[in-house]
């Protein structure tokens, strides 16, 4: 039962937070599986292609560099995220416990900021793929997502850099009525095994339940955000 749960936890948040992007909120949940099943698909197809040119202990990134010529000085952003995307796959891809198209939360209001300031993409892996893609483009191998295993490819990539080069509007969402008994670790464990002595150790969630965000307050994610965060002006940290 979710108040024996409760019960037990003597420091259980009385607010979860949601880090997102509005212009995605308001997708369907039927089109957001099918455009994370292309994302996913994509973000997969331009890793083989890349990963040729990372190297964990290549602090210079050599090859990368080597790749894209000009572009890392003529566009710095596309280097940058492309560098973060593909560090983070290459440190990941044997243990992965991620799970695209999953609803996290997270009792920590800065971590929640995180995620809303990455979220221009749409989300983790949609990130990877945009910024693969949009690297591909700007180096002239477009031919690298137009591949025949992802139907569509090039419409997807296109889409996506197209959305995620807008205007970003980072929010995070105030969650108040959350069950524990439907919280998750991102291994997909129950939250018990993170009570110790009435103590809940552990800040980051899955969970088990649509959530319609409409029905929720948020925070606008501004640059003044963690000023004021850290000055105490949101009363739930």
């Amino acid at each position: 039962m979710a108040e024996d749960l409760i019960y037990k936890i003597e420091n259980y948040p009385k607010v979860f937070y949601h880090g997102t992007d509005l212009r995605y909120i308001s997708i369907p949940k039927e089109t957001r599986s099918m455009l994370h099943s292309y994302y996913y698909g994509l973000r997969e197809i331009l890793y083989a292609r890349f990963s040729h040119y990372i190297e964990i202990k290549d602090y210079e990134y050599t090859k990368l560099k080597e790749l894209l010529g000009p572009v890392v000085e003529k566009e710095p952003k596309v280097f940058e995220n492309l560098k973060k995307a593909l560090i983070n796959m290459l440190l990941s891809k044997t243990s992965e416990s991620f799970e695209y198209g999953a609803f996290y939360l997270t009792s920590n209001i800065m971590s929640a900021y995180l995620y809303a300031i990455k979220s221009f993409a749409g989300g983790e892996f949609a990130f990877s793929a945009y910024a693969m893609a949009k690297a591909a483009k700007a180096i002239g191998h477009e031919d690298w997502y137009d591949v025949k295993e992802l139907p569509g490819s090039p419409i997807i990539a296109e889409a996506l850099i197209t959305i995620a080069d807008e205007t970003p509007r980072p929010v995070i969402f105030k969650i108040t009525d959350v069950d524990p008994t439907l919280l998750r670790t991102e291994e997909d464990e129950s939250i018990e095994r993170y009570v110790q002595n009435g103590r809940l150790h552990h800040t980051e969630f899955r969970y088990n339940k649509d959530v319609d965000l409409s029905k929720y307050d948020y925070y606008v994610v501004d640059k003044d955000f963690k000023k004021k965060a850290r000055a105490g002006e949101f009363d739930e940290i």
